[in-house]
């Protein structure tokens, strides 16, 4: 049996970068919220909108190319996607292009299944490095769903992307009417997003520091992820482990 210890691991982190420069031009890394069963929208009869930060704490940019958002059976709707470069603490103003919001997408949705359904493909939204940016999905009446008051943590993250929500004070969630401002706090983002390098390889790439468990039990799982990295296309990285 092969073990890993967390104790070792601590020891090859700051080589944890040993690139491969491979054909894998564009890889992709999708951040997913947890699937929690405890939803919520604005109203019955009237649009609403969930509002959430997403920070990319990468040493380079990084391109969005698609959003899943939650979805129920059998339903058919056009949902808005909207971002902020600017405003991203505090409540979220109304939801338009006056106060600075960027419509950058409106898609007709029909679903059969309940579920995380690709909302917004096609994406080219490019986040630079270190930057945190304001997102908000809207919807008709019975959407968007959102997880209420606490029903998940206030941050996801994956591959440097972090997704802000519930009570997060760099960008905290919203949910409510649109286009509002949405005043309902904290609320959730309940799906995925999808994003790639927007730049070629960082020369030389930057190792950045790996975030891990401080204890880990063998035959168990455990993520391991990366912050402060650089990342581009044709890089990847090789995860090693030492007992000592």
């Amino acid at each position: 049996m092969r073990k890993f210890y967390i104790a070792g691991l601590s020891v090859f982190f700051a080589f944890l970068a040993t690139l491969i420069f491979s054909i894998n031009i564009q890889a992709q890394t999708t951040v997913s919220s947890p699937s929690v069963g405890s939803f919520t929208y604005n109203s019955a009869s009237a649009d609403g909108a969930v509002v959430f930060g997403i920070k990319n704490t990468n040493t380079s940019p990084v391109t969005i190319t698609s959003i899943s958002h939650y979805v129920q059976t059998n339903f058919s709707a056009t949902f808005g996607l909207w971002y902020h470069t600017t405003a991203v603490t505090g409540a979220p103003s109304a939801l338009n292009t006056t106060n600075g919001w960027v419509n950058a997408a409106t898609v007709p949705v029909t679903t059969t299944v309940a579920g995380f359904n690709p909302t917004f493909t096609g994406l080219n939204i490019t986040i630079p490095a270190g930057a945190t940016w304001r997102f908000a999905i809207s919807g008709p009446p019975f959407s968007p769903y959102d997880g209420g008051a606490f029903t998940t943590p206030n941050l996801y993250v994956a591959g440097g992307l972090q997704v802000l929500v519930q009570d997060n004070a760099a960008s905290p969630g919203y949910g409510g009417a649109f286009p509002g401002p949405p005043a309902n706090t904290p609320r959730s983002f309940l799906g995925s997003i999808t994003f790639i390098p927007a730049n070629t390889c960082t020369e030389p790439p930057l190792p950045g520091t790996a975030i891990a468990p401080a204890i880990a039990c063998i035959g168990g799982s455990f993520n391991l992820d990366l912050i402060n990295n650089s990342i581009g296309s044709g890089q990847t990285y090789q995860w090693q482990s030492s007992p000592d």
